[in-house]
């Protein structure tokens, strides 16, 4: 995964549940992220998300990463709701 694609993921993803949620366009806040093992190459990811917390403008996203049944990354994110005119024109909504 490139820097632009990990930073890409970190940004969307989280705020792509949320949104789902209907907590509406949110921003990074916060980004923790444990790597409890390597990522074994040729094998099928799932990635898991879920809203941990949602209160006013923050939400608060944890994800898992695994690889045959094996968890390897874990994350949370904190997003904060921001206003649809703070997105980039052309930015998907």
């Amino acid at each position: 995964m490139t820097i632009e694609n990990e930073k890409a993921f970190q940004d969307d993803y989280p705020d792509s549940v949320s949104h789902g949620y209907g907590c509406g366009r949110s921003m990074t806040a916060s980004l923790h992220v444990d790597y409890l093992r390597p990522m074994p190459l040729g094998t099928p990811l799932e990635l898991c998300g879920w809203v941990k917390e949602s209160r006013g403008r923050k939400t608060v996203v944890s994800v898992a990463l695994s690889a045959g049944g094996q968890l390897c990354v874990r994350g949370e994110v904190a997003a904060a709701q921001v206003p649809e005119r703070w997105m980039p024109q052309g930015a998907i909504r």
